[in-house]
């Protein structure tokens, strides 16, 4: 009987103790989730005070339109698709017939076409890049674009979160801004 009554009260421990960790690990989750999301609404209520105030001055060198309000202006690098250049691709072909020791006549032909490498992202520029509630606005060294968010068509992020490739209506190319 003895035996059977320790078995029982360790029983009584064991899932005891059990509970008692499953309460302290969900006690320790919710309490991460807690600190995770005042982390987030401080962030947000911060990027909010920068759309009520406005960045500082001397931090934006973009001229703003009537009524938009500068986000952020970030070191940044102008991407863009171009071409690395061209190459021949092609052969030739012929007979060479020996007229004397050491002369040959050759009748041949050579054949081929200029081709077009294909297009790669390139770092056109750097520079800063402007956000605002309007546009993008990239301002270089020798390029200056502007992505209007009423002209927009597209645009992708990089898998890596350093890039993004905009399309706009008023312009053919892709171009983009990259992390500087």
């Amino acid at each position: 009987m003895e035996s059977s009554t320790t078995s029982v009260l360790f029983g009584i421990l064991v899932i005891a103790a059990i509970v008692l960790a499953v309460w302290l690990q969900k006690r320790r989750t919710g309490e991460t989730l807690q600190n995770n999301w005042q982390s987030l609404v401080s962030g947000l209520e911060g990027l909010v005070k920068n759309l009520e105030d406005g960045v500082p001055a001397g931090l934006v060198q973009t001229v703003l339109k009537k009524g938009e309000v500068a986000i952020d202006s970030v070191p940044a690098k102008l991407l863009e698709y171009r071409s690395g250049g061209s190459s021949y691709q092609g052969g030739s072909q012929g007979v060479s017939i020996r007229i004397a020791k050491g002369l040959s006549y050759r009748v041949g032909s050579n054949r081929g076409q200029l081709v077009r490498n294909p297009e790669a992202l390139q770092v056109i520029d750097n520079g800063d890049a402007t956000f605002t509630n309007q546009r993008v606005v990239f301002g270089g060294q020798s390029q200056t674009r502007e992505w209007a968010f009423d002209k927009l068509v597209d645009f992708n992020a990089g898998d890596n979160g350093t890039q993004v490739m905009i399309s706009v209506s008023n312009r053919q190319k892709v171009s983009g801004v990259g992390a500087g």
